[in-house]
């Protein structure tokens, strides 16, 4: 039988981890931010440095969920310009994508004070924070107050590394989007994400940074969680009010994570955390596998691990079952080369459209969808090749044993794929540009069968 380890290690790779492609998608957009704003008549030489900061770097982003898509921020240090105020940077920088047919249309900055934003149409934005080093600290802008802030993104990270090598195998990132998919999932609290990660970080005590902590309280994932929503639940109970102390940068201590957050908020952040507590605690106690899943089911949802049979079936029929449709997932990474890094564009749509208003298209069951390649919207070369992975989640796949994940050859020939929603669960279509054997370009469509 599976242990509840391995059914938190599925759990991560199934529902909460983004897919490695995107992520190889997000540092494409990364990487062509550097290009542009290098070859920019109003910043080309005045670039020191770029500097990705947030979720990205700390390796906690998580799927999306709930019609939201991913964020990557990305830091770009300048030498600073002479006459400039705080708000000509930001207005500058807008101005310039404003300036690009390229960015024209996808650059935003409403509701943006501190960013300008580049908003793809997929499934993640960049947000592009300028900074210059003002007597030896680094200043961002706030682009409403026309004033300059201080930042220490680097020194934030570095911070966050050494939390996270205390404990074994990195569980701190991994516990932190847990936790990130527990708030999105659930929606009884809100937290800035930043805010999460750095409580969560402050559970792990610098001193235990040696084998009998890390085999105590951090051998393996769901202890990890288990310690530190006790720590967090603990150190919330002890302060009832909402002050600096809790939402100070710990590198940083002028700098506070409290935009958008009030007493109100963090009363309720501070209830549900103590109620959550209390059922990791008992799933957590729970000796019966079957049991401790129907537990931890209650905190993350049905997609949580599954209800096995005392007696497992080793007949040949059923190992394949199980191995063919359940364990074998196929990357594309592992079958060919990428060359991400250029102009190509690949945006996939898909018909019926969902009314939910989300990217996550939302659908009942039994729906034909017809998945393609909107060629309006793409720009790809004569010679392009077209493959598709189609990913199930849920409980309902896995028991079918469809949670599927192969790459697929494009057997049509107008570049579209048609499915059927069978399956309860938040799935996706990825679809994969290729010439002469590179991944050039990919998109994706995420699909919450309801």
């Amino acid at each position: 039988m599976k242990s509840i380890s391995d059914f938190f290690e599925e759990f991560l790779k199934d529902e909460v981890n983004l897919n490695p492609t995107r992520l190889k998608v997000a540092k494409k957009g990364i990487n062509t931010m550097k290009k542009f704003l290098k070859k920019s008549d109003i910043f080309k030489g005045h670039i020191l440095q770029f500097s990705p900061q947030g979720s990205y770097r700390q390796g906690t982003i998580i799927k999306p969920l709930n019609g939201k898509d991913f964020d990557v921020d990305l830091l770009v240090i300048l030498k600073e310009f002479e006459g400039w105020k705080a708000k000509d940077y930001l207005n500058n920088l807008h101005q310039v994508f404003k300036d690009s047919d390229k960015y024209q249309d996808i650059v935003d900055r409403r509701g943006k004070s501190r960013c300008v934003t580049i908003d793809y149409a997929s499934d993640f934005h960049i947000d592009i924070i300028p900074a210059i080093e003002i007597d030896g600290r680094f200043k961002i802008m706030n682009k409403n107050s026309n004033t300059f802030e201080d930042t220490d993104g680097d020194g934030y990270a570095e911070w966050f590394e050494k939390k996270n090598s205390i404990t074994s195998s990195k569980f701190l990132t991994k516990t932190v989007r847990l936790f990130k998919y527990l708030r999105d999932i659930k929606l009884t609290f809100s937290i800035k994400s930043i805010l999460l990660t750095t409580l969560l970080g402050e559970q792990v005590y610098d001193y235990e940074d040696n084998t009998y902590y890390q085999e105590t309280y951090y051998k393996d994932l769901h202890t990890t969680l288990k310690t530190l929503f006790n720590r967090l639940d603990s150190y919330l109970q002890a302060r009832p009010y909402l002050n600096d102390d809790i939402t100070n940068n710990p590198v940083l201590s002028s700098e506070k994570f409290n935009r958008h957050w009030d007493q109100d908020k963090y009363s309720n952040f501070r209830e549900k955390v103590n109620d959550y507590n209390q059922w990791v605690n008992d799933a957590y106690e729970e000796q019966d596998v079957n049991e401790a899943v129907k537990k931890w089911r209650k905190i993350f949802g049905d997609d949580f691990g599954e209800i096995q049979e005392k007696a497992v079936s080793t007949s040949a029929s059923a190992k394949f079952s199980v191995i063919d449709s359940v364990d074998y997932e196929e990357f594309i990474e592992h079958k060919y080369p990428d060359d991400l890094d250029n102009d190509w564009r690949l945006a996939l749509s898909v018909n019926p459209k969902s009314r939910s208003g989300f990217r996550d298209f939302h659908y009942p069951k039994d729906v034909w969808l017809r998945f393609y390649v909107d060629k309006n919207k793409s720009f790809l070369p004569n010679n392009t090749v077209i493959k598709w992975k189609v990913k199930n989640s849920g409980q309902e796949a896995r028991n079918k044993h469809q949670l599927r994940g192969r790459i697929e050859e494009d057997d049509s020939e107008n570049w579209t794929k048609t499915e059927h929603t069978k399956y309860k669960g938040r799935h996706y279509v990825e679809c994969y540009a290729l010439r002469n054997g590179f991944v050039i370009a990919t998109d994706i469509i995420y699909v919450t069968v309801v």
